[in-house]
């Protein structure tokens, strides 16, 4: 399951041709005025544009499954499975086209929703069919067709509510060419970026096996969907905003905002760090089962190294605004090449820990690449101090709640994350004279 949905991964990216990303980086200079196209080319070519690509790319998927060779135990299982997936290609290219015209427009709130309800919808529509009718992978795919379809439907309908003068299923082909100068490189990117992602669970599996891949994958898994916090409702928010005010107040106005959003993203990223690492072990033994306990040792690196590249689309401003996709894409390569050449370095030595090792130092170096290049188009401080009082804080916080043992995996859950929140809003409050003084507003005014 854990290769396979890698493998949809990486083909959904191609499928999306980059065109995700020009939706979002588009938007505020065309809604502006100061594009040759209208909000008709803009939207019309992305919509059309997306719908063409994913019938295409779903189309050489059934292909190349029409000829696969039985290389798996269970093939008639798994290949089935894969035909079932192949629905989800189109699904997430669409999905991506207009998830991200929300986020361009700012539609932050919308675009939460639907993410949390996509996400946890999946999950009850697989438990469904896992229970209702078959204990395999097929329930896993036919769940998460069904509640993705459910989802597109409904973020469709609304779409075409508010935006239906603006679509006409037809491309301009001088925006499509101005979209995909900048998009390919993106997809290029994009597919560097789910290598870099999940090729190491490739690499896992030929060198120590299923069994400590499926450690890896439950823990790493649990990091992502808690990354998804982190980086849809903060970063994914603050691009378009940043993209807009530099459209319209200037560079000026745009790095005094970048600078204040960096500084609030470690104020929460920080403590989320610190926070799963101190409750790993009661999480993934109540999520997943006691049997991938040992998965768990994976977590501080990968998710340090998900906050850490979290921070990029933020710091690295300037190679967004000034449309450097190329220049990305090979920051991107390059981090892949590392995060390969770790991953065979020292998985042998560490194991699974090995393999997260290579995530942490792969994202840390992308990140480092991105920043100091982007410095020389918007140069954005980095908030050292601060950095360091919120990873003195979340220490605290850490070295407290791990103390909390009620001999009960839940009743711990509960105790360590209300305890830590309270902890760490306590302390924070107390230190950051901004955050106290629009709290005590904010009371006042209720």
């Amino acid at each position: 399951m854990s290769l396979i949905g890698a493998t949809l991964t990486l083909v959904v990216s191609f499928g999306k041709f980059g065109i995700q990303h020009s939706a979002l980086r588009f938007y505020s200079e065309i809604n502006s005025g100061k594009s040759e196209f209208s909000l008709d080319d803009y939207f019309s070519t992305t919509i059309t544009f997306s719908i063409l690509v994913g019938s295409i790319c779903i189309f050489f998927w059934i292909l190349v499954l029409m000829f696969m060779p039985e290389i798996f135990g269970e093939s008639r299982v798994v290949v089935s499975s894969l035909f079932i997936a192949s629905f989800l290609i189109l699904i997430r290219i669409l999905y991506s086209a207009i998830i991200n015209i929300y986020r361009a427009k700012e539609f932050s709130g919308l675009v939460s929703t639907y993410s949390v309800f996509l996400k946890y919808g999946t999950l009850g529509c697989i438990f469904l069919l896992l229970f209702l009718w078959q204990k395999n992978l097929m329930s896993v795919y036919a769940g998460t067709v069904i509640w993705e379809v459910i989802i597109l439907i409904f973020i469709s309908v609304h779409l075409f509510k508010h935006f239906r003068q603006h679509i006409h299923f037809s491309i301009n082909p001088a925006l499509l060419k101005v979209m995909l100068f900048y998009g390919v490189p993106m997809l290029g990117t994009e597919l560097a970026y789910g290598l870099l992602d999940t090729g190491d669970r490739y690499i896992i599996q030929y060198l120590l096996g299923a069994s400590q891949l499926g450690e890896y994958a439950a823990a790493y898994n649990l990091c992502t969907i808690i990354d998804g916090v982190i980086a849809l409702s903060v970063t994914m928010a603050i691009r378009p905003m940043y993209l807009r005010i530099w459209e319209e107040e200037g560079e000026k106005k745009t790095r005094e905002f970048v600078e204040m959003s960096i500084r609030y993203y470690c104020l929460a990223a920080i403590p989320i760090v610190f926070g799963l690492t101190a409750i790993s072990d009661d999480l993934i033994g109540l999520l997943a089962s006691e049997k991938y306990l040992a998965g768990t040792v994976i977590i501080p690196y990968v998710m340090l190294g998900f906050a850490i590249f979290g921070s990029s689309f933020i710091i690295a401003a300037g190679l967004i605004i000034h449309k450097q996709s190329m220049k990305l894409m090979g920051f991107v390569v390059v981090a892949v090449v590392l995060n390969i050449l770790l991953n065979f370095i020292l998985i042998p030595w560490f194991g699974i820990e090995g393999a997260a090792m290579a995530t942490l130092f792969s994202f840390s170096a992308l990140t480092a690449m991105m920043y100091i290049y982007s410095a020389k188009r918007l140069y954005i401080g980095i908030p050292v101090k601060k950095i360091a009082i919120y990873c003195g804080l979340s220490g605290i916080m850490y070295l407290t709640i791990i103390q909390i043992s009620t001999g009960n995996s839940f009743y711990n859950l509960i105790a360590k994350i209300s305890l830590g929140i309270v902890l760490y809003a306590l302390t924070i409050f107390i230190v950051e004279r901004d955050i106290r003084d629009m709290t005590l507003n904010l009371i006042r005014k209720n």
